[in-house]
Order: C-alpha cells, then structure tokens, then sequence
C-alpha cells in the first residue's frame, strides 16, 4: 500500500509497528524492524531508525542479517556526523544520538575526524564542557605519539575558552612527547604559555617563549607584561608591535586599540611625556573615535599622572577582558577549522 501510495509514510509506520508485537516469526520480525529503521530514517528521524535496528540486533544478533544491518547502523551514523547531516539537528540532540550510539564511531583517522567535527559544533553554540569531554575521551584512550599532542592543543584551547587554565595546562604536561613536529612545538609553546598567563605566573610563561620569534610571540609577550605590569617592558613590545602603523590612514583594528592604549598607559606609568606627546600627534586622529578613544585623549593629554582621572582611565582600561582577542581568535579556528585533514597514530 505504501509503495502503491495508498498510505502515507506515518500510516505504514504505525502498522508496521503493531505487527512488531503481535505476528511473525524471527526472520519476518528481523526484516519487519530492518524496514521501519528505513522508514524512520526517510523521515530523518534518525534516533528511532537507529533504535528500530538496535532492537533487531539485540533480538536476533546471530541471524545472517545481522551484519547487514549493523553496517547500516554504522553508515547512518557516518552520514550524521562526517557527512554534515547532524548540522540540521539541534547541538543536544545531536550529542544525545552520538553517546546513545557511539559504539558505531569508526575505527582510525575517520572516527577521530568525526569526534573533531563534532567537538567544533559543539564549540560554536559554547557547549564548551560537552566539546571538552568529547576531545579528553579522545586524546587520554584514542591516540598516542604527535596525533595526541596535535589534539591536547584544540582541547587546552577549550578549557581556556571555558575559563579552565587549570584543566588546560594538565592535559598539556599529560600529553608532552620527545619528538614532534616543529610546527607542533611552536603551537604547544605558545598555548602553554598562554595558559601560565592566565594562571599569573608570568615569569614562567616568558622563560617558556625565550626562544621563540614571531608576531604572535610578541603578542603574547604583551599580555605577559600587561598581567605582570612590567611597564618598560610592556612599552618595549608594543611600540614594536604597533611599528609606524600611524602612518596608514586604514582605521585601527581592535588590538591594534588595546595595544596603544597599554603603550600610552606604560608610557604614562614610567613618565614618559614627551613620547606621549609624540603619540598624540601621530595617532591623534586614527584616535578620534572608537574604542579607547575617550582613555587615548585623555592620558596623552594630562600632565598629572597621580590624579583621580588619569588613575581612574588605568583602572577601568585594565578591567577591559585581556582576554578578548585571543579568545575571539581561539573561536574562530573552531569555526573555520578544515578538518578534512585527518590526525594519524590513532592508538589501537
């Protein structure tokens, strides 16, 4: 009658469902489940298909089907979380249906790409615990040698994303390896110093970066001397970082704000006054307005670096969440992430 379309999909599940219980042989019963899993599945219900062939499987797991049908199971489960078609679900939903079910996670790089994928979803509706679990399972019983070093820095990331210094530096000094990659090194130095940062111990995280170059280096150095209030030093780095960018009439960026404005302050706090003039000659007018810009004014302005107003612009700029940016950028890569590399050395 369904195939004729004499009953719709919902009608046939019904029937189908009442002959589950009352008639038919095991053969007949196994084959009655096997259709209403397909049925389910054509109404992407795909929770109650997969229980419809669990049931199956459990109630006659010797038939000669058997491995017919977990085969399916396993390419439906595929097809929700490496072929993109869990991304119509809610985020809940779709994690209840992978722990219900992770028995058909695949073996090897896919599974791992798959728990990946899942964990990056995760991450863009700020189920931050939930992703965490997903990639700690991994890294602690799936894989080994630089695979699991690669994987702690995505999930340290997470902890820091949730506010978890602590669980972030545990993983990383859990899964540091002899040998690895160099480009691997470099990105588990800079989230392990990261990590100190946010943890205030400062001078760890410096000691940890000495060796290391590069503009994000020096970002980070930034934070480093901000949260330590090393003042020469945080006025060093980030009239390096900032270079004669006056000089482009292009609107200053976000961070390209926040570290003027923790020169000017460095600047103000060792009593510099006459490189604060200099500085509001040349960003003066790309300080106009925007953010910082009330704080840039007034700080470049001042003579009194010991009154009420001026002690009071430090205090609410330093209130500012250093952590924003890095943060912002952190989040990005989940949501940009092309996971279509796959992480090798799946352990065993």
């Amino acid at each position: 009658e369904l195939t004729r379309e004499v009953i719709d999909t919902a009608t046939a599940v019904e029937g189908l469902e009442l002959l589950h219980f009352t008639w038919g042989d095991d053969a007949f019963k196994l084959k009655l489940l096997t259709t209403l899993g397909r049925l389910y599945l054509d109404e992407k219900k795909y929770r109650i298909a997969l229980e419809s062939l669990r049931r199956g499987l459990k109630s006659y797991p010797e038939s000669p089907e058997a491995r017919k049908i977990m085969v399916f199971m396993t390419d439906i489960f595929r097809a929700l979380f490496l072929d993109g078609e869990a991304d119509q679900m809610a985020p809940i939903p779709a994690l209840a249906i992978y722990y219900d079910f992770r028995e058909l996670t695949p073996l090897g790089a896919d599974g791992d790409l798959l728990i990946r994928r899942l964990a990056d979803r995760l991450v863009g509706v700020d189920l931050l615990s939930q992703a965490a679990k997903l990639l700690d399972h991994q890294v602690r019983f799936r894989l080994e040698g630089a695979a699991q070093a690669i994987v702690a820095i995505r999930l340290a990331k997470i902890y820091l994303l949730d506010r978890r210094a602590d669980l972030a530096l545990d993983i990383l000094l859990a899964t540091r390896q002899d040998k690895m990659p160099s480009d691997v090194v470099h990105d588990r130095v800079m989230i392990e110093a990261r990590v100190l940062t946010q943890l205030s111990r400062y001078e760890e995280a410096e000691v940890m970066l000495e060796s290391f170059r590069g503009h994000d280096v020096e970002m980070l150095l930034s934070d480093i001397h901000w949260g330590a209030q090393n003042w020469s030093q945080l006025a060093s780095i980030t009239a390096s970082l900032l270079g004669d960018r006056w000089q482009d009439a292009e609107p200053l960026s976000s961070p390209e704000r926040q570290d003027l404005i923790r020169l000017v302050i460095a600047l103000a706090l060792t009593g510099e006054g006459r490189q604060l003039a200099t500085l509001r000659r040349q960003y003066g007018r790309l300080m106009q307005e925007g953010r910082f810009s009330n704080a840039f004014y007034v700080i470049t302005n001042t003579e009194d670096f010991a009154s009420d107003e001026f002690m009071e612009i430090v205090r609410q700029t330093a209130a500012v969440e250093s952590l924003e940016s890095f943060m912002d950028s952190y989040r990005a890569e989940f949501a940009t992430d092309d996971s279509s590399t796959a992480v090798t050395n799946t352990a065993p």
